[in-house]
């Protein structure tokens, strides 16, 4: 009796470690899960701005988003698509609104599920990658913004959604 139950366990757990190693090769990368079309559904931003020469902190009140504001990652090859614009309002001492456009193309680089580094004609980004699920993603990124002819460098935290 004791070597068929030695017999039989050992078939239970060949049978248990093949139907683990088959569900591992089913769950996608991390690649996979970041591939495909995110909408820009909210921008928020904090850094300073050049007023009359002096440098004044701002952050952001709120935002609104232009449709079709997109991200599109392909995963062969790891490239890039973007077009985000919205008017992000703004208090700097008194409250305005700013004008946000980015967009380009280039390739893209997942950093565990930290963080992801997009180059795009040899100048490369890190985006920190705050909170992710299957259908939103919340982004940060240091960036110098035009307004007015001025440079803005501010902490961008962008979300994107399926």
């Amino acid at each position: 009796m004791t070597r068929r139950f030695i017999q039989i366990s050992a078939a239970l757990l060949s049978v248990a470690i093949l139907a683990s190693c088959s569900r591992e090769e089913d769950e996608p990368t991390n690649e996979e899960q970041m591939s495909g079309r995110w909408n820009l559904t909210d921008i928020d931003a904090s850094g300073t701005i050049s007023v009359f020469g002096q440098t004044v902190p701002f952050v952001t009140t709120g935002a609104t988003i232009d449709p079709g504001s997109y991200f599109d990652f392909t995963l062969e090859p790891q490239e890039v698509d973007y077009n985000a614009s919205a008017t992000v309002e703004v208090s700097a001492g008194q409250d305005f609104e700013i004008p946000y456009s980015q967009s380009g193309q280039g390739t893209w680089v997942l950093k565990g599920r930290d963080s992801i580094i997009v180059t795009e004609q040899g100048e490369t980004t890190r985006y920190g990658i705050l909170g992710w699920t299957d259908t939103r993603m919340i982004l940060r990124s240091n960036q110098s913004i035009n307004f007015g002819g001025q440079q803005i460098n501010a902490q961008v935290e962008a979300v994107i959604e399926r």
